[in-house]
């Protein structure tokens, strides 16, 4: 039966290491700033320029604008998965060193009544 529980312990213990790894790696992970496609006439080596305003703003202005304030949005989200997966790591890890403490603990007992039942030599 010790056995049977020793190999029910090893393979949480193995499951959590393996789940905290997949989150270690994936905290590693980052969504790439996004970047507006240059009109391919605004391209300084096309020749040709040209400048378009709308009521007295660029055209690209709010496309400008939303770029910044998109990235900064895909930052704060990269920085909130980053800190999750890592918490989620690190809380698979502490599961799999408890799995293994509990392995420990069931053969604790019965080596310790082993130990106690040697009995010193009398020579």
């Amino acid at each position: 039966m010790k056995l049977a529980l020793s190999v029910i312990w090893l393979v949480f213990a193995a499951l959590f290491l393996i789940l905290g790894r997949w989150h270690w790696i994936e905290s590693k992970s980052a969504m790439p700033p996004f970047e507006l496609t240059k009109r391919e006439m605004d391209r300084p080596d096309s020749g040709v320029r040209f400048k378009i305003d709308i009521g007295g703003t660029p055209l690209d202005k709010p496309l400008a604008d939303f770029v910044k304030d998109f990235n900064e949005y895909l930052s704060a989200q990269n920085d909130t998965s980053r800190k999750a997966n890592l918490r989620a790591a690190w809380g698979y890890f502490v599961a799999a060193l408890t799995a293994l403490f509990s392995m420990f603990l069931q053969w604790l007992e019965p080596f310790q009544r082993w130990k106690s039942s040697r009995k010193p030599c009398a020579c």
